[in-house]
């Protein structure tokens, strides 16, 4: 009989460790094409349900551009456009389970 086990993500989709990060990945497996600025993501993104700083939301914005998981682009009035990189939109799906499994072994 198979076990469960969590989902097989490669290496160079390897979901980032902080929340927030992880919170935007999960509102882009359902919103695949949105892509919006800072102020966007807060507001839209996160829905600033909680209190979450700005900075840490640019710091997971920028660690998700960095892992390739997020492409940006300067608009013509300067501001970055975040959106997901389409090539890692497969290793999506695993990321509530993956969330999940985690929050009950804490």
């Amino acid at each position: 009989m198979p076990s469960r086990t969590e989902p097989k993500i490669a290496p160079e989709h390897k979901i980032p460790g902080p929340p927030t990060a992880l919170e935007i990945l999960l509102y882009l497996e359902h919103q695949p094409h949105a892509q919006d600025t800072l102020d966007g993501v807060l507001d839209w993104w996160l829905l600033r349900n909680h209190m979450v700083k700005v900075s840490e939301v640019k710091a997971a914005l920028r660690k998700l551009v960095e892992d390739d998981w997020l492409l940006v682009r300067r608009t013509v009035n300067g501001r970055l456009l975040y959106r997901l990189n389409r090539a890692k939109a497969p290793s999506l799906p695993g990321l509530r389970s993956r969330r999940t499994s985690s929050r009950s072994h804490h």
